[in-house]
């Protein structure tokens, strides 16, 4: 029970990383090279992590998990854009 507990956070943990690696820019400006090696750098944290979860074995499961959390956050995005404020 345990180990699934330290799964869960290593799979939590994946997942936050990748949305800061990914997040939006404030009034959608580019990356500058400084954010860009940023990002990449929470992206290798993030991988390593995954790899970890691999040589564990539970891809399977970490696969799931990332999936939903992937169309929830889709979901989010999408209704955040369809759904506008009133007197914008």
């Amino acid at each position: 029970m345990l180990e699934n507990v330290v799964y869960a956070v290593i799979a939590g943990a994946v997942i936050a990383l990748m949305g800061f690696a990914f997040r939006p820019r404030r009034g959608g400006q580019r990356l500058t090279n400084d954010e860009r090696i940023e990002a990449f750098g929470w992206f290798l944290v993030a991988s390593f992590l995954i790899a970890i979860l691999q040589f564990a074995g539970v891809g399977r499961e970490f696969a799931i998990v990332s999936g939903a959390a992937g169309v929830l956050v889709f979901i989010y995005l999408l209704g955040r854009r369809v759904a506008r404020k009133p007197g914008s």
